[in-house]
């Protein structure tokens, strides 16, 4: 993280394997793109490269051994774990290998702070997660859309333990409180102990993430990254309307953020391969050029 000024992250996979036709259902959302459309996935991995990403996000955020196991699938779970994997490791354009993150979600709902488990079951999961994920060759775990303190301090702390490169990523209100409304300021205090490689928010507006990059600049001093959602709002499954403006806005956003020494700058839901060339530019990266 600290051998370049800035780093350009992929855009959504989940709603950009939807926009494209993959057929999702809950709980699993899009787990299974590896097993059902490799190719699709693939070519999504391979068009962030091109647009200049230097990370590329595994498709990993729903294949949870939690999710499995309660759906009685557990014997599917590390079979599409590998399949994934071992897609985007593949994947790289002109010799250029990005940095490869496997993403790590909340065990309940992103947006459902009342679900989160007990500590003893976030404690379980989260560690046989990392385990399982550090049996492929990723480069860090991205933890993202982490809705509460608990849960945050949780994976930090197993991470450490387990000698694992983290990058942690926290969803908030655009209010300076996480969903579960705690404040950021103070589980950013709360996990900075743990030493992740950075502290990210993500899968907000432009808007909510501006206001609450802020208190991610003045609370905390190490590796920063944000992530937003496409300008635009969530119509339905797979359908995100984007803003005719959206790259403007995105421009401003990126120029703003850079402002605050945010190094870690890429997409969210309803991002696509275009929005995340039109950051690169701003960035600077040449393959976005």
């Amino acid at each position: 993280m600290e051998s370049r000024p800035h780093w350009l992250l992929d855009g959504a996979v989940g709603t950009e394997l939807e926009r494209r036709g993959f057929q999702t259902s809950l709980p699993f959302w899009t787990a299974f793109a590896a097993v059902e459309s490799p190719q699709l996935l693939k070519d999504i991995h391979l068009d962030y490269l091109q647009a200049g990403a230097d990370i590329i996000t595994a498709n990993t955020f729903r294949i949870s051994r939690y999710l499995f196991e309660k759906a009685d699938q557990l014997s599917d779970f590390l079979p599409t774990l590998h399949k994934t994997s071992e897609l985007v490791t593949a994947c790289q354009v002109d010799s250029r290998r990005p940095l490869i993150a496997a993403s790590l979600a909340p065990l309940e709902d992103c947006y459902r702070p009342d679900l989160v488990p007990s500590r003893k079951t976030l404690q379980s999961y989260h560690r046989m997660q990392i385990e399982a994920l550090c049996q492929f060759k990723f480069d860090f775990i991205l933890a993202e859309t982490i809705n509460s303190g608990i849960e945050a301090e949780i994976i930090c702390s197993a991470c450490q333990e387990m000698d694992v490169a983290l990058i942690v990523s926290l969803v908030t209100n655009g209010k300076g409180q996480l969903l579960s409304g705690e404040r950021l300021d103070e589980v950013l205090q709360e996990i900075t102990r743990y030493s992740p490689a950075a502290i990210s928010l993500n899968c907000r507006s432009t808007t909510d993430l501006g206001n609450d990059a802020v208190i991610l600049e003045q609370h905390y001093e190490g590796i920063k990254g944000i992530y937003a959602n496409a300008p635009g709002s969530h119509q339905s499954a797979g359908i995100w309307k984007i803003l005719p403006h959206a790259n403007h806005i995105l421009d401003d956003f990126t120029r703003r953020l850079l402002s605050m020494d945010i190094r870690i700058i890429g997409g969210c839901c309803g991002t696509n391969p275009t929005l995340i060339k039109a950051i690169g530019r701003v960035l600077g990266n040449s393959e976005s050029s």
